[in-house]
């Protein structure tokens, strides 16, 4: 059920702005909760709430996240794809762990990746080049070092 506008007043009921969303992204994981709290003077429990709303991961988080670059690829905005029962059938990723992928928190493998184009109907050559990139990055990550 849809809450209306007068319910929102009944509630008391303090809508997110951009501004603030764009400042929770830009500190999530550099500045610790209880500061971004009270920066916004929002409770931990909508800021939590939000961060999940947000995907932002609590985690640490992988440098090279191939799946959002496969995402990317096929979609102008990966956030706007919503997985269903079929696609995660199609790829035999369960939900538990596409959204670690999602957030970087898990390295997709080369058979999921496969199986991502697939379902995504995406060429199969894009996925030798995202692979040939991750390859590249790792050496000029382990020369930098």
């Amino acid at each position: 059920m849809k809450m209306s506008a007068e319910d929102d007043k009944k509630r008391d009921v303090k809508h997110w702005t951009d501004s603030e969303k764009r400042y929770l992204g830009e500190s999530w994981g550099n500045v610790p909760i209880d500061d971004i709290c009270r920066e916004l003077g929002r409770s931990r429990q909508s800021v939590d709430c939000q961060a999940v709303r947000m995907r932002l991961s609590f985690n640490k988080t992988i440098e090279n996240n191939l799946l959002m670059v496969a995402l990317i690829s096929r979609f102008v905005r990966p956030e706007w794809f919503s997985p269903d029962r079929q696609f995660f059938r199609l790829t035999r990723i369960n939900q538990k762990r596409w959204w670690k992928l999602y957030r970087g928190e898990d390295r997709i493998t080369d058979e999921e990746l496969v199986r991502l184009f697939e379902a995504l109907n995406v060429d199969h050559s894009r996925f030798f080049e995202l692979r040939q990139k991750q390859i590249l990055f790792k050496k000029q990550r382990e020369n930098d070092e």
